[in-house]
């Protein structure tokens, strides 16, 4: 390296001095000129550390790709810049022949150097990292910069970037250890570090030096006699303005020299093929000193250079340091020769022959001058020194300059210090801090990553190479578009930020896209929360980026208190979350929600893959369980405006009592998802699984999901909610933070004293809540109803429970209004509005362990689709088949609805719904049936709301936000064209009631048959509301075989019927509405063998069943053919 023939080094950034300004009649000097340049960079290097850091890259600069399996140890590096330290260091290498560590063109010494390690044979971790600083070239070293025009003199020096790539092992033989980039760096810098050389500063990527330099002055002595001359005072007394610099070699030593050791010369080998010792000594030079006193002389130390890198031109810029020697003879100016006292290496000259190497010679050169070295003279005045190396360890007086120097702290190899010694200010040298304590002039060496190489060995003869990227990468501002942050995880990947909470404080405000960069993107103890924000999108790249929470060291021993969310965006607008991966560990995955009285919507979750993880270890209590169930891997709340396309969320088979999906809000979309959890299995409880629309929501669609396994249902619809009977209303706020924060949903009810009870998620009778949180002032009440919900073109499978369900069913046992008395009245989660159709439902109700008695009533029920209350429910195209066919003796049906209002239900194929069974005693009575409606009414309303039962006397829940003022009457239920077969059971069974006029219901004493609820039998006398006809050749009924026309009466179809209507009359003998107690149809029996066409048609009046055009095979079949 040439050094600046300068008088003076005055760089001094702690004066925040950004410039210099010339003024008239002054003289310009050099430092003027210099000191600007310096400041002025230092100012751009600061702003630019300001603004990206201490390192980043906007393209691929210097990113290193290694071959699996390289036969020798090198790799390419990308073309593009590396801001380091707040400088641009670049490869800038042509497309067909890329810049590679071996032939790096800023350390073309690598091979002789050693720089270049071997292929491993074993398991290896290497980091690759950049050595960059600032050089000075002169004139000598590139011809081109002399001016003609001025006789060939140089004039100015270039500074030039330089980037040195090196490698060096971090970790050897350890498979399988979780070392990262941020290790694996750490690991050098400690190298750097060691020995108190000094300290690495990450936040400018600059190495600063532990060297200082004391200058002082020699003393003098005073002399004996009073007669003598005066003495001078202790100074600087040379003759001559001097720039003496100073420069530590090794560990403990140092070289000096006047002229900032600024003299450089090219000279080469005399003897072209040297052989001898005396060959390697003997030099000429090809720059010719320009005066006598610039000759060298005998006795001088001197510096041979060798080239440390290339020029686009061919040039070559000379090593920082060389071997020191000193002149055995004074340069002759007749031969131009000079001999050293040390011979040159012989591997320095043998380089040249390298193949390698010849690529490096220049055709610009004279013939015989192409192979050369640097000479560069340590000029000491008249001082002659047999060893050009000083100690350090102790104070070395410079001469006859009447300056000592004296060195603390180690410091590194090429640190030096420029001292300017004037003889008119003896007493002070320039910088002034060099007379106290100075750290180094230069160089300023800094440091940065590029790329972390993993050697696996596969076999005895085989080691694959894997690079990891290292680089911090920086956004271009010209990019297109809002604010974009880049996130790396700080091991695989690095961006301009390596934390998603660092990315969202920097776009909260004023918006932006987050690109989550692939790795593994650990969060905090508190998660990520986006609180208030607009506009903004997160994003992935893929499975391959995985945003994931860590659970504290010590497990959770307490059930249902859950981590905070892995992701939680509440009271936001406009965010996007999107192609990524989330490992939730006990821990909502993403949670949308709102604040009371805020506001979140227009929220989009898409391409996220969810998985829902915990871990359940149940002990006798030393140590404690270990309880960290599984929570939702997507759960919306509160929020309106929300899609979630494409997503998948699957949960660990771990016992959970939450559902995998949550939706609750308004304005919901959910389309093209999948939804997975393990199985129900009987020796094994794992997570429910499905998706829960949470009450109060409203307009939701569920379009084109995959929803598999779990033990719960597969769309559970509403929820339930503890209230406080002092209460007087529950807010809609309210309902639903209780669903997320609080718990149950509904398979898991408080009971007595406060404990988890299971119950099966319908209820048992005899464990079913009045009371509950440990007082009897709480009572379980529906959350709300669910509202405009769509379900279409899903295929539900393999569920625990049923297909799709009211998510629980409160018991008509229940002491409502804690006075001692049951009601008598269940309390319903209402639907309202809901259209299911064109789903795939089949194969559920596999929980093994549901209880068959906690079915037996009518109020609840399980199967394919099961309502527990609906308004204007339309079910239609559906396949629901083979449900609850695993063995149960539990009431079966395809479509079961406890409590209906104009329900229309049409166009479904329906078959096979529970196991066949003989039909004994032993066969529980409940909602059974292809098609099973316990109470069909037309819709009711009174002030405009719902007459259900959903709350109490103290306390309302929140109803629909749609109003029924003007709906009343209307059909109670349409069934058409549908094709049931069922092997339990009616395939038609339908009840039908409706509020008397005085106020009060009547139970029409006596059921159509003796042999249970819904089997035909016995003799009672009936009302034909229809027209029937039956065919007379046909086998199936007993007893009078034709009903008459009109209201005649006749009997009852015998045992065997394929086919019954009833309908009961009041006391009057009308058809009056307020008299009217029930209508009871039955269609189809289990096991009946025979042939029936029959068609009926019902004048549609007010709360009529509407029954058209239905046809009966052979056995138990009904087949319902569409108007």
């Amino acid at each position: 390296m040439s050094t600046q023939d300068i008088s003076r080094h005055l760089h001094q950034p702690g004066k925040r001095y950004a410039s210099a300004r010339m003024q008239q009649g002054r003289v310009i000097l050099d430092s003027d000129f210099n000191e600007r340049a310096a400041a002025e960079a230092e100012d751009l290097g600061r702003s630019l550390i300001d603004v990206m850091c201490s390192r980043g890259s906007p393209n691929d600069g210097m990113k290193v790709s290694i071959e699996e399996e390289p036969a020798s140890y090198d790799f390419e590096l990308a073309n593009g810049s590396y801001y380091i330290g707040g400088r641009r260091f670049v490869v800038e290498a042509p497309a067909m022949t890329p810049e590679t560590f071996a032939t790096q063109t800023d350390w073309l010494h690598i091979d002789t150097d050693g720089g270049i390690p071997t292929v491993p044979e074993a398991d290896q971790v290497d980091m690759v990292y950049v050595l960059a600083w600032e050089q000075t070239v002169s004139a000598v070293e590139d011809a081109e910069l002399r001016e003609a025009a001025l006789g060939g003199r140089d004039t100015s020096g270039r500074v030039r970037r330089m980037r040195r790539f090196q490698v060096e092992t971090v970790l050897e033989e350890a498979p399988g250890v979780d070392y990262d980039c941020a290790d694996a760096f750490q690991t050098v810098v400690d190298g750097l570090e060691s020995g108190g050389k000094g300290t690495f500063d990450a936040t400018t990527a600059e190495f600063l030096s532990s060297a200082r330099l004391t200058v002082a002055f020699v003393e003098v002595e005073e002399p004996e006699d009073p007669c003598a001359a005066p003495v001078a005072e202790p100074g600087y007394v040379g003759p001559q303005n001097q720039a003496i610099r100073i420069e530590l070699r090794g560990s403990s030593q140092f070289v000096w020299g006047f002229d900032n050791a600024s003299p450089l010369y090219r000279v080469k080998l005399t003897v072209e093929e040297p052989e001898s010792a005396a060959d390697f000594k003997g030099l000429t030079f090809i720059t010719k000193p320009e005066s006598l006193p610039a000759m060298v002389r005998e006795g001088q130390v001197v510096e041979i250079l060798r080239w440390g890198a290339i020029l686009p031109n061919g040039e070559k810029v000379a090593e920082p340091m060389g071997m020191l020697t000193t002149a055995a003879s004074t340069y002759d100016p007749t031969t131009e020769t000079l001999t050293l006292t040390d011979q040159i290496p012989e591997a320095w000259f043998d380089w040249f022959g390298l193949p390698s190497s010849e690529d490096y010679l220049s055709p610009t050169d004279p013939d015989g001058d192409e192979k050369y070295f640097y000479l560069r003279v340590w000029d000491r005045g008249e001082e002659v020194e047999e060893d050009p190396l000083l100690a350090t360890d102790e104070t070395t007086t410079l001469g006859k300059t009447g300056l000592t120097v004296s060195f603390t702290g180690v410091g590194m190899p090429g640190d030096h210090w420029v001292i300017a010694g004037r003889p008119s200010t003896p007493e002070r040298v320039v910088p002034w801090d060099l007379l106290t304590s100075a750290a180094p002039h230069g160089p300023r060496r800094f440091y940065a990553p590029l790329a972390m190489i993993t050697w696996t060995q596969i076999d005895e003869t085989t080691v694959h190479a894997a690079a990891e990227d290292c680089r911090t990468r920086l956004r271009q501002l010209c990019e297109g578009g809002c604010a974009k942050v880049t996130v790396g995880d700080g091991k695989q990947s690095h961006g301009m930020v390596n934390s998603l909470a660092d990315a969202i404080d920097l776009v909260e405000t004023s918006g932006g896209k987050i690109h989550l960069l692939p790795g593994v993107h650990e969060v905090g103890e508190e998660g990520v929360v986006l609180s208030g924000a607009n506009n903004i999108e997160i994003e992935g790249c893929g499975p391959s980026t995985i945003l994931k929470n860590v659970p504290p060291s010590t497990p959770s021993s307490v059930a249902l208190e859950y981590y905070p969310p892995v992701l939680k965006i509440v009271d936001c607008t406009n965010i996007s979350v999107h192609n990524l991966r989330i490992d939730a560990y006990s821990a909502y995955g993403v949670l949308v929600t709102r604040t009371d009285g805020g506001t979140c919507k227009q929220i989009r979750l898409r391409g996220l893959e969810v998985l829902c993880m915990g871990k359940v270890v149940i002990t006798g209590g030393d140590p404690p369980p270990t309880l960290e169930l599984p929570e939702s891997g997507i759960a919306i709340a509160a929020a309106s405006e929300v899609d979630v396309i494409e997503c998948a969320v699957t949960m660990a088979p771990v016992a959970s009592i939450s559902f995998a999906v949550l939706l609750g809000g308004e304005h919901i979309r959910m389309h093209r998802c999948e939804v997975r959890a393990a199985k129900d299995q009987a020796d094994m409880r794992p997570a429910p699984g499905g998706i829960a629309v949470l009450s109060t929501s409203r307009d939701v669609e569920i379009i084109g999901c995959h929803i598999e396994g779990g033990w719960g249902h597969g769309i559970g619809l509403g929820h339930v909610v503890w209230v406080n009977r002092t209460e007087e209303a529950v807010s809609r706020h309210e309902s639903i933070q209780a669903a997320l924060d609080k718990k149950p949903l509904g398979f898991l009810q408080n009971v007595e004293g406060g404990e988890q009870q299971e119950t099966d998620g319908c209820g048992d009778p005899a464990d079913q809540p009045g009371g509950g949180q440990d007082d009897p002032a709480y009572v379980l009440l529906p959350g709300g109803p669910v509202e405009d919900v769509r379900i279409y073109d899903n295929v539900i499978r393999e569920m625990g429970y049923s297909g799709i369900s009211t998510t629980i069913f409160l018991w008509r046992f229940i002491d409502w209004e804690n006075d001692g008395n049951p009601d008598g009245a269940p309390r319903f989660i209402v639907a309202a509005e809901l259209d299911i159709a064109r789903n795939l439902i089949e194969l559920n109700v596999q929980n093994r362990n549901i209880v068959p008695a906690a079915f037996q009533g009518y109020e609840l029920g399980v199967g394919g689709i099961v309502l527990a209350a609906s308004v204007n429910a339309w079910i239609h195209e559906n396949t629901i088949r083979n449900n609850g066919v695993w063995g149960s003796d539990v009431p079966m049906c395809g479509v079961g609805m406890v409590a209906a209002m104009n329900a229309v239900i049409e166009d479904n194929q329906i078959h096979g719904n529970g196991r066949e069974h003989d039909g004994g005693p032993s066969r529980l009575p409940g909602l059974r049936g292809g098609i099973a409606i316990y109470e069909a009414t037309s819709v009711r309303a009174s002030g405009g709301k719902l007459t259900f039962p959903v709350q109490i006397s103290t306390t309302t829940v929140p109803g629909t936000y749609r109003s029924y003022a003007t709906v009343d009457g209307g059909l109670a239920v349409t069934v058409r064209g549908n094709e049931v077969s069922q092997p339990l059971g009616k395939a038609l069974w339908v009840r039908r009631w409706v509020w008397g006029g005085r106020g009060h219901r009547e139970h029409a004493r006596g059921v159509w048959g003796s042999g249970g609820c819904g089997v035909a039998g016995g003799g009672d006398a009936v009302e034909a509301g229809f027209q029937w006809h039956h065919d007379a050749g046909a086998d199936g009924f007993g007893g009078d075989r034709r009903f008459r026309d009109g209201d005649g009466r006749g009997s009852r179809p015998g045992a065997r019927a394929c086919a019954g209507v009833v309908r009961y009359r009041g006391g009057s003998g009308e058809w009056r509405r307020d008299l009217v107690q029930w209508e009871y149809l039955q269609i189809g029996v289990a096991g009946a063998r025979g042939a029936c066409d029959w068609s009926g048609a019902v004048e549609p009046r007010h709360g009529d069943v509407h029954l058209e055009h239905a046809a009966c095979g052979h056995g138990h079949s009904l087949w319902v053919a569409g108007v």
